[in-house]
C-alpha cells in the first residue's frame, strides 16, 4: 500500500495506554480516491508490543473518535 500526501500531524512521546508509558502519532494521507486521519498508540510490557490504531475517512474521523478514546481509556493489558 502506498499512502500519498502522507502527513504526520503530531508525535506524543509521553502519552500513557493501560497505565503504562506509550508513544502516540495523529497523522494524514490520501488512499484510493479519500483522505484518511490515523492515530495510532503503542506500549511495551514484558517484552511485547501492544498497538491500537484507528483510521477513518477524514469526514467521520471526529465522530467516532469519543468512542476511540473510550476505548483506549478501557484498555486493560492483563498478561
Amino acid at each position: 500500500m502506498y499512502c500519498h500526501n502522507f502527513d504526520l500531524q503530531s508525535w506524543n512521546q509521553n502519552a500513557s495506554l493501560a497505565g503504562y508509558p506509550a508513544h502516540q502519532i495523529f497523522l494524514d494521507y490520501s488512499y484510493d480516491k479519500y483522505s484518511k486521519d490515523a492515530t495510532e498508540i503503542w506500549t511495551i510490557k514484558n517484552d511485547k508490543i501492544y498497538i491500537i490504531e484507528f483510521v477513518a475517512q477524514d469526514i467521520y474521523y471526529n465522530q467516532y473518535l469519543p468512542i476511540v478514546n473510550k476505548i483506549l481509556n478501557s484498555f486493560q493489558i492483563l498478561a
